[in-house]
């Protein structure tokens, strides 16, 4: 089930990038937005016994996760904001042209290469992965962020995959202080988190 499971959101996030009219899929817009940047880097993962998880250069959106205005409906209003910019943020896939730093620098992995190894399975899939990317402990894979308007609130979706059976997913909240971007719990917000 577990392994079926990420298999499926492997397939539906290669077949969001598929279903793009095909003039996006041979020159999509980039994002370069800097407080984008800073939010993928307060929230990258930390290095897995050494090794760093690649950033998919593409963005991702998860439909399981995208907020409906039911859920919109009960949240504070700077992230209430921020979910609708999210939505709107992520009405297209676009090329990640940006630095994202924290504990390590982050590296990318190309998405059209990323799914080049998946085309023979999953399982098979890794290993290709891993024979080409030895330093790398997985992928992970960053939504458009969304915004309020003064930019201090913001949502997020990322997914890390690190093998058939290891993915993990969700949307992320955080809020701009003193010391730059923090995730929160804002009030009514559901973080829609997935683990397979």
């Amino acid at each position: 089930m577990k392994q079926t499971f990420a298999w499926f959101i492997f397939l539906v996030a290669a077949a969001a990038v598929a279903s793009q009219p095909t003039g996006s899929r041979q020159s999509p817009n980039t994002y370069t937005d800097v407080d984008a940047f800073d939010v993928y880097s307060a929230v990258m993962p930390r290095p897995i016994g050494g090794k760093a998880l690649l950033v998919v250069n593409t963005t991702t959106k998860s439909d399981m996760c995208s907020p409906t205005d039911a859920a919109i409906a009960n949240v504070d209003v700077p992230f209430r904001e921020a979910m609708q910019d999210y939505r709107r943020a992520n009405n297209e896939i676009r090329v990640l042209a940006g630095e994202i730093h924290g504990a390590v620098n982050a590296d990318f992995v190309d998405r059209k290469e990323l799914d080049s190894y998946f085309r023979k399975g999953a399982d098979e899939g890794w290993k290709r992965f891993y024979r080409t990317h030895p330093n790398a402990s997985g992928t992970v894979a960053f939504s458009a962020v969304g915004f309020n308007d003064k930019h201090t609130a913001a949502v997020v979706y990322f997914e890390t995959l690190s093998c058939s059976l290891c993915a993990v997913g969700g949307l992320h909240f955080l809020q701009k202080g003193t010391n730059g971007w923090t995730e929160v719990k804002p009030d009514g917000a559901n973080r829609c988190e997935w683990i397979s």
